[in-house]
Order: structure tokens, then C-alpha cells, then sequence
């Protein structure tokens, strides 16, 4: 079964990262007076507040070991929800009349792809093409690398990075040798001594630290 909590708290991350980064944009529009601050003002103060809320609600308890199909569900919720989110700006502005051309401009970016449905970029405002090319780079840092800034606010532990030190299903005497630094194939990295393996992969429990 898939953990609500973590596809919860990944999208709010999203939300969230979206959110602030309207801000970017809003200050520029400001300084140019280009009078586009609304279409980033408006999102920006309706999605920070809610990714915010989404992260608290979910950090009230630890999640526990992430499954993959808890990362495969939230990606591909992450990527919906970034392009829809995304797109709002170019509603507002009037760039787009409708929400399909505005995602798929806003998906475009997210996705580095670089098409467009925008017949003359320079009609727009300096503020909506920053907005445009913020996009791309955004899309470039990768939603990979954002959820990894996500999980551990939402208190998820034991990646399956660390799973093949123990195996699949770790022994409590590998267990042992594990928190005395030693793993089935040699010392473990100094990164990982002294944590527990997974706890019989249950999800339960986060790692925790012996002395």
C-alpha cells in the first residue's frame, strides 16, 4: 500500500518550492514596473502557506522506510502538479486563455524541453519570460534532487541507497556488526557507523544512532 504521508509530504515540498520561487519574479516585476506582480503575487501567497501546512501535518510523525512505490507515485504527482502550478502565472497575465496552453508552457519549461506556444516572446513582460526561463532551470535541477531535499523533512529515514550493505533481509547478527562498524563485506563508511540497518525493513523506524 502506498504511504499517503510521504506523497503528501513530497507534493507539499513542491508547492512549497514553487511557491517561493514566485517570489523571484514578483520582485523583479516590481523592479521593472512591468505591472505583472498579481499573476505571482496571487499564486505565491496561496501556495507558500499551503506547502507549509502540508509539511507540518506530515513531519507529526516519521514515515519511516520509504517504499519505491511511494517515490514513483510522488514524482509523478510532483511533475503533474509542477506544471499545472506553474502555469497559473500565464493565466493571470492573460499570456494563455486556458489552462491546457498554460501547462503545457509551464510543463515545457519543467521539462527542459524548450517548445513553445508563444507566437512573439518579446510581447511579453520581462517578469513572464523570467518566469519562462526560471522554469527551465528549474526543470534542470531535476525533481530528483528535490525530493531529496524533501524526505527528510517529512521525517523519512533508511533509503534504499543503504540496503545492500545488510542485504534484503538483514540478520541480527549482521545488525551487530553493523553498528560496530562492520558490514557482511568489510568496514562500513565512517557516514555510516554506528546507525542501525533498516529494522527488518518494517518501515516502522527510523535509523537510530548507537553509541
Amino acid at each position: 500500500m502506498v504511504r499517503a504521508r510521504v506523497v503528501i509530504g513530497v507534493n507539499a515540498g513542491v508547492i512549497l518550492a514553487l511557491g517561493l520561487a514566485l517570489l523571484v519574479p514578483l520582485v523583479l516585476s516590481l523592479l521593472y514596473r512591468d505591472g505583472s506582480w498579481k499573476s505571482f503575487l496571487t499564486p505565491a501567497a496561496v501556495m507558500i502557506p499551503l506547502g507549509t501546512a502540508g509539511l507540518w501535518a506530515v513531519r507529526q510523525r516519521s514515515m519511516g522506510y520509504v517504499l519505491d512505490r511511494d517515490v514513483y507515485l510522488s514524482v509523478s504527482l510532483a511533475w503533474v502538479l509542477a506544471a499545472l502550478l506553474g502555469g497559473i502565472p500565464y493565466v493571470l497575465e492573460g499570456t494563455f486563455n486556458n489552462l491546457l496552453d498554460s501547462t503545457f508552457e509551464s510543463m515545457s519549461g519543467f521539462t527542459t524541453t524548450g517548445a513553445t506556444l508563444l507566437a512573439v516572446l518579446e510581447a511579453e513582460t520581462p517578469s513572464i519570460l523570467f518566469w519562462r526561463s526560471m522554469t527551465h532551470w528549474l526543470g534542470g535541477l531535476g525533481i530528483v534532487v528535490l525530493f531529496v531535499a524533501v524526505a527528510p523533512t517529512i521525517g523519512a529515514g533508511c533509503s534504499p541507497a543503504r540496503r545492500p550493505i545488510l542485504g534484503a533481509h538483514p540478520h541480527p547478527a549482521h545488525a551487530a556488526h553493523h553498528r560496530h562498524g562492520q558490514g557482511p563485506h568489510g568496514p562500513l563508511p565512517d557516514a555510516l557507523r554506528g546507525y542501525d540497518a533498516c529494522p527488518a525493513l518494517s518501515g516502522d523506524e527510523p535509523l537510530q544512532r548507537h553509541s
